[in-house]
């Protein structure tokens, strides 16, 4: 059986995150710790945070320049990127 693959939307950990990207980045360590549970994939738009990059190679980091973030890169841009690594 093949392991789940988990992509994740890493739009709140760019920038100052704040509680849900501080949370998001906890929940994401915990899973670079037991990488062979499932393959992780955080798509960041933009530049990837240091405390994020430091995550790999156990969670694989991808930088995905987006035009624009909201509701548009999360029901459009998004979807289709996690289609794409599937």
């Amino acid at each position: 059986m093949a392991k789940p693959h988990i992509v994740v939307d890493g739009r709140e950990l760019a920038g100052r995150p704040t509680g849900v990207g501080r949370y998001l980045l906890n929940v994401l360590e915990q899973w670079a710790q037991t990488p062979d549970e499932a393959a992780v994939t955080v798509l960041v738009p933009g530049d990837v945070p240091p405390d994020v990059a430091r995550l790999a190679p156990a969670l694989r980091i991808e930088s995905r320049p987006a035009r624009a973030l909201g509701t548009w890169y999360e029901q459009t841009a998004l979807p289709r990127e996690a289609r794409r690594l599937n």
